[in-house]
């Protein structure tokens, strides 16, 4: 299994790699803003909201 996955990822093209690339840095940007908008909620919310 591991062996036939290894071998499959050998054999794609590059341009499929590079679009997996792609999409990997689009997740991971779209994670990172997602994950500053909610600390600034949370910022937002804790400063209007002291104790």
């Amino acid at each position: 299994m591991v062996a036939s996955r290894r071998r499959f990822g050998r054999d794609l093209p590059p341009s499929h790699l590079h679009l997996h690339l792609h999409l990997v840095k689009q997740i991971f940007y779209g994670a990172s803003l997602k994950i500053f908008s909610l600390v600034d909620q949370a910022c937002l919310y804790s400063s209007t909201h002291p104790g």
